[in-house]
């Protein structure tokens, strides 16, 4: 059993059948020395997918590749490497530090998306997500009710660093909170 997600509005509007998009990926994830179950298989891909993907200019004969191919930069921008607009919400979003109550602050997230802090969390955000846009602005959502909730709650000082936030799929503990359970700071009134 194998599972992939394909994001379709994006095959389609680039004019992909099926066969081309798995074409590319087997490409993607040959050149970068990556595994998925699909392809420890028999899948064979076929000559004319390929000379269908040279011509809408996606892949280029190369003499490097077993194959005899290799990704274009159109389709590894296109495809393979989304731009880095929702990690960089994602980052914004999550606290650079909380509070600790009588001690102080203590640091969860780098304040800067370009340290080399920020690229290690940027990894492992790539690792999590393989470029899946829904997954990424659900992850993105999630966290948000996460952050609205501690901080009504008085929790935020339990919040654990951005890595081991994403490590830990924390969003999936705040995806399918019920309604009536997720805290609105609109519903709040201080007495």
């Amino acid at each position: 059993m194998f599972k992939l997600n394909l994001d379709l509005l994006l095959i389609t509007n680039n004019k992909l059948t099926i066969n081309e998009y798995l074409a590319l990926f087997k490409l993607y994830l040959t050149n970068s020395s990556k595994k998925h179950s699909l392809f420890t298989q028999n899948f064979t891909i076929y000559d004319l997918d390929y000379k269908s993907l040279i011509e809408k200019e996606l892949i280029i004969s190369s003499l490097f590749d077993s194959s005899g191919y290799a990704l274009s930069d159109k389709a590894t921008k296109l495809f393979f490497n989304p731009s880095d607009e929702l990690f960089n919400e994602f980052y914004a979003i999550y606290p650079t530090k909380v509070g600790t109550g009588l001690q102080g602050f203590r640091s969860v997230s780098n304040k800067d998306v370009n340290t080399s802090g920020a690229n290690k969390t940027k990894s492992t955000w790539k690792t999590i997500t393989l470029g899946n846009i829904e997954l990424q602005k659900k992850i993105i959502a999630c966290l948000k009710v996460e952050l609205n909730n501690r901080e009504l709650s008085g929790s935020l000082a339990y919040l654990p660093n951005i890595d081991n936030w994403l490590i830990g799929k924390n969003w999936e503990k705040w995806e399918d909170l019920p309604d009536s359970e997720k805290k609105s700071k609109t519903n709040v009134r201080k007495l």
